[in-house]
């Protein structure tokens, strides 16, 4: 079943990213991710094409853990920033509604939820720091850019991806 997105989040879409959550019915979220990247029901692009090689074991090699204010940065860089330009950190920051709307939706995960990234800068633990202009990043996507954003509970789970290419 999937859940239903605030609004804002689900207007916001500018072609680049696509978002789902969804009701967990796989005991392993890696098997649960391809599910969903294979039949997507969420807003934004689809997914499909641009993730066609992606594999478990792909996703267990890519993504690193990252806390939740890492996760709500991340998300934020999905919905409104730019890969190839680099976040606009402070139109990020002071867009409000923004704000507002990605934390609803990591608050719709639930609690104890952890939160999985292919951004490089996941590899600074706590101190990471995603809304800065160069990074790097593990690419499962066939486009030249592509940052994930997965949140993992025992019921849902959110898979956020924006696409980019030059």
């Amino acid at each position: 079943m999937t859940a239903e997105l605030p609004s804002y989040i689900s207007a916001a879409t500018d072609g680049q990213y696509f978002m789902q959550m969804s009701s967990r019915n796989d005991p392993d979220w890696r098997h649960e991710v391809i599910s969903i990247i294979r039949n997507p029901e969420g807003v934004g692009i689809d997914p499909t094409p641009m993730l066609e090689g992606l594999s478990v074991e792909l996703l267990q090699e890519s993504v690193a853990l990252v806390t939740r204010r890492g996760a709500e940065d991340l998300l934020k860089l999905i919905v409104s920033g730019s890969l190839l330009r680099g976040p606009n950190a402070q139109r990020i920051e002071s867009n409000h509604i923004l704000g507002r709307s990605v934390q609803e939706v990591l608050d719709l995960i639930g609690p104890g939820a952890d939160y999985f990234t292919n951004h490089g800068h996941a590899e600074d633990g706590d101190d990471a720091r995603f809304l800065v202009s160069g990074f790097h990043y593990n690419s499962m996507a066939t486009t030249l850019y592509d940052i994930c954003l997965i949140a993992v509970t025992s019921d849902r789970i959110l898979v956020a991806w924006r696409f980019e290419d030059a």
